[in-house]
């Protein structure tokens, strides 16, 4: 494994890590401000889906360079 494929899968755990944090956090907040219970809920099912497409286009991406 060279170091750029190194790099891109360590950007692609960053990915996931900050972008699951970033939502559940913006529900968290929400819930503070609102009072409700649901943000944080929503937040991590939006983390998730978002989590999910990162590793989409990861596949997408690795298998269209496999084709190449």
């Amino acid at each position: 494994m060279g170091k750029r494929s190194m790099f891109q899968y360590m950007y692609i755990g960053w990915q996931l890590a900050v972008g699951s944090a970033v939502f559940i956090a913006g529900g968290y907040w929400l819930d503070v401000k609102t009072g409700g219970r649901w943000w944080t809920v929503g937040g991590a099912l939006t983390g998730m889906a978002y989590c999910g497409y990162i590793i989409w286009r990861v596949i997408k991406d690795i298998s269209t360079e496999k084709d190449e």
